[in-house]
């Protein structure tokens, strides 16, 4: 409708404001027509109204027909990364779904209460995915408590911690249809709502980490995991400080499900009864090896007070299965 529009306007502006031009055309059909306006118009004295007008026209039109490109809203960029402090502590952001609830971030959270440089908030769902927004819309809820925070803070977070996608394995719903899960539709929308999630937090904080899941005891929900896993990693790589934590080795004895191991020589259970939340044992193992690779990605002043923790060492014990993860405390 608006080319149509466009293109009426211009018929009338040529008989209009270019009739003085079209005199000598041969259009028998509109002759009396121009002629008849070009009298009119020396008539009354119009001739300068009508070039006035002439110009104003072709100016609207030039600008009318000139596809007008959205530019969106600037970003704003996160400053240089800073020496963290008690006094300025780094800020870490948990989300996620229930895998990414109460233990995980309890777990820092007490880290960073001994510390005093860190401090760990947590937004999560039970339930949430990225497939099922009516659960939790991540692309929604994210930007919103970010906002909220940094107006209630002054700041928004340095670091993300993700711990998600044990419930994608269902059909997306889009544009009044569903889309079969692992069918290429499904994929392209599951890696847009990816996508937009990660611009957001990848722009506005210093690092995300995106954790791997620990194994499942279903197993045809870990062959799920896996493949969707392995088509996110290259959209994680896509952004430079998005950085994808190959945790499974931590709670797991050769890559397999694993549910108890032993801490400080004592057998505890790893996961919890539905084989695929944490427990609050393998939330820590989880805890400390996130807090170990901070204090090396960031530089952090020494704490003022003695009495408190002291930095993890640089080359903390490796834990590649729970027969080992008698190290971590």
């Amino acid at each position: 409708m608006r080319l149509l529009g466009n293109l009426v306007l211009v018929g009338c502006a040529l008989l209009i404001f270019e009739s003085d031009q079209m005199s000598d055309m041969e259009m028998p059909f509109l002759k009396f027509a121009i002629e008849s306006w070009q009298g009119a118009v020396k008539a009354v004295g119009y001739e300068e109204l009508r070039n006035g007008l002439r110009q104003g026209f072709w100016q609207w039109l030039d600008e009318a027909w000139v596809v007008q490109e959205e530019i969106p809203p600037p970003v704003p960029k996160v400053s240089e990364v800073p020496v963290f402090s008690v006094q300025r502590p780094l800020r870490v952001l948990v989300l996620g779904d229930s895998l990414a609830g109460f233990y995980l971030p309890n777990a820092l959270g007490q880290l960073a209460r001994l510390d005093g440089r860190v401090e760990v908030e947590s937004l999560y769902r039970v339930a949430a995915s990225l497939a099922n927004p009516a659960r939790m819309d991540f692309n929604v809820e994210v930007p919103r408590f970010w906002e909220q925070r940094q107006r209630q803070t002054g700041r928004g977070f340095d670091i993300v911690v993700v711990l998600m996608g044990a419930n994608d394995r269902q059909a997306i719903r889009h544009q009044g249809s569903w889309l079969r899960f692992n069918t290429e539709p499904w994929r392209r929308e599951y890696l847009l709502r990816l996508s937009t999630l990660l611009d957001y937090v990848s722009t506005r904080s210093h690092q995300v980490y995106w954790l791997q899941l620990p194994p499942m005891r279903e197993a045809s929900l870990e062959q799920e995991i896996r493949m969707i896993e392995q088509m996110i990693k290259p959209v994680l790589a896509n952004f430079h400080n998005v950085r994808f934590l190959d945790q499974r080795h931590l709670l797991s004895l050769r890559g397999e499900y694993t549910p108890v191991g032993v801490v400080d020589g004592v057998q505890v259970p790893l996961r919890a009864r539905d084989g695929i939340h944490l427990s609050t044992h393998g939330a820590r193992i989880l805890a400390q090896d996130i807090w170990y690779r901070m204090f090396r990605d960031f530089a952090f002043e020494p704490i003022p007070d003695p009495t408190r923790s002291r930095d993890p060492p640089e080359n903390p014990p490796a834990s590649e299965s729970p027969e080992r993860v008698s190290n971590h405390r």
